[in-house]
């Protein structure tokens, strides 16, 4: 869950719920909202895991 996003099982492709929680993602994060998995949301969205692992690393760390 990101922001209260539920994220989809895993089906492999953009069906309805996959559709439904990119418009959800988009719209928390002010993108433009098209449900589609276009270049700006994929940067988002790998800003967001990129730094949701980094703040996992520093817990299992210890330094936060």
């Amino acid at each position: 869950v990101y922001a209260g996003i539920t994220v989809p099982a895993l089906s492999g492709t953009i069906d309805l719920p996959t559709t439904q929680s990119l418009e959800s993602f988009q719209s928390v994060s002010l993108l433009p909202v098209t449900g589609e998995l276009d270049k700006i949301t994929w940067r988002f969205l790998s800003k967001q895991f990129t730094l949701s692992a980094h703040k996992q690393a520093n817990k299992r760390n210890n330094f936060e």
